[in-house]
């Protein structure tokens, strides 16, 4: 499948500080994006500080040394920004898309919200803003068991935190605490800074390196300790539920592993695409209202993971039929089926390459997997090159005998997970 022919290469820079700088210019496009990583996410918190990236993420618009929360959204609504931020257990993002001639702007206004205030007052207001938060994710069955799965995965391990925190943890963030962990975090050797779109790529560098070039250098991330997966189970009862929800995952390839492209065709070809397996064993045959199944990579590890919604009396007979599906793609999966999980993921990376949004998004991804660049011709090629024995070998960490983690959410006290 081709990749436009007029896509310039993307360029990689380092500042003297340490920062990472990625341009890739989209000389076809209407708009421009900009945005900064930061490579600290949920999983690089003390346990004392569990949700800080998140809460930190919310504070950055609520105060800097230039604006006041008002002055903020005043600011985007005068560019016609689109902006806004995220945080995930790896990294934090923030990020604006604008018309090219604002760009120069929105990189002020970024590099602006990388020094916030933290405002006290705003600071308690914004804290009981993210327990309600929390609070709506916990009411969601379907992210209520991916959660805990994640638990059932990985014990005790910092990824199986929930990202944004729990309401205790969060409500005993204190403003002296935030900053302490603000000034870890923000430096240059752990930051990206990544321009796609219609720019010029020189004016962009050298605004880039005015606004940044003085930033902390170095690094402070804590040593990230590997994941190790162990088949545990989760179970939540909610009574009020009238579906239950189930999920179980087994070990797979990290994100950094060439083998991660395989792993996501290995979840295609099991749940996430419409002809996939368990769409006709679960969903076509009635036995449960939806499926699905994914990758979920980590630079140091990763899951293979499925989860489907049922009548309650049905989840065992689901997940058995569920387990000998993920049983049947450790074995391997047809020549038919990989060239459908291929055309799936290579329909997905073409339609991100079409804005400069989402190509932005996507060298966030690359950039926290590799600490490099792919253009998409590169991750093409990646694509076309995986075999059926490379999907075989994406699974190979799940040894024979080794049970999947498995999690639960719904009505049933104890429900057949095994």
């Amino acid at each position: 499948m081709p990749a436009r022919k007029d896509r310039t290469p993307v360029t990689v820079h380092r500042l003297p500080n340490g920062l990472s700088v990625l341009l890739e210019r989209m000389e076809w496009c209407s708009s421009a994006a900009v945005g900064l990583a930061i490579g600290v996410g949920s999983r690089d918190e003390p346990a004392e500080m569990a949700g800080a990236s998140h809460l930190l993420e919310h504070m950055a618009f609520k105060g800097t040394k230039r604006r006041d929360s008002f002055a903020i959204n005043a600011d985007m609504d005068a560019m016609g920004a689109q902006g806004n931020a995220f945080t995930c257990e790896e990294y934090t993002a923030y990020y604006m898309w604008v018309v090219p001639e604002r760009l120069p702007e929105a990189m002020e206004f970024l590099a602006d919200m990388m020094e916030p205030t933290l405002p006290e007052e705003e600071l308690e207001r914004e804290k009981e803003v993210v327990i309600e938060e929390i609070a709506m994710y916990e009411d969601l069955p379907e992210c209520a068991v991916e959660e805990a799965l994640m638990r059932a995965a990985f014990g005790r391990h910092p990824l199986a935190r929930r990202i944004v925190g729990t309401a205790g943890a969060v409500s005993r963030i204190g403003r002296r605490g935030l900053a302490r962990f603000r000034e870890r975090s923000f430096r240059a050797g752990d930051m990206c800074c990544v321009v796609t779109g219609n720019f010029d790529g020189s004016r962009a560098l050298r605004d880039i390196r005015r606004l940044c070039g003085r930033w902390p250098a170095g690094s402070a991330r804590r040593r990230r300790q590997p994941p190790i997966f162990r088949p545990g189970i989760a179970i939540e009862r909610r009574k009020g539920l009238l579906r239950q929800h189930a999920a179980l995952a087994v070990p797979s390839e990290p994100l950094r592993s060439p083998g991660a492209i395989a792993a996501r065709m290995a979840a295609a070809a099991l749940g996430g695409c419409p002809g996939s397996r368990l769409y006709w064993a679960l969903e076509d045959k009635g036995l449960a209202d939806s499926v699905g199944a994914w990758y979920e990579g980590y630079s140091d590890g990763g899951l293979i993971c499925a989860a489907f919604a049922a009548d309650p009396g049905k989840v065992g007979e689901c997940f058995r039929i569920a387990m000998d599906e993920l049983g049947g793609i450790r074995e391997g999966i047809t020549a038919d089926e990989l060239a459908r999980a291929r055309k799936q993921i290579e329909a997905g990376l073409l339609f991100s390459s079409e804005t400069p949004m989402r190509r932005l998004m996507r060298h966030f991804e690359n950039w926290n997997a590799r600490r490099r660049a792919l253009s998409v011709e590169e991750e093409l090629a990646g694509i076309e090159a995986v075999t059926t024995g490379d999907v075989r070998r994406a699974l190979e960490r799940w040894s024979a005998g080794l049970r999947p983690a498995a999690a639960a959410v719904g009505p049933l006290r104890r429900p057949p997970l095994r």
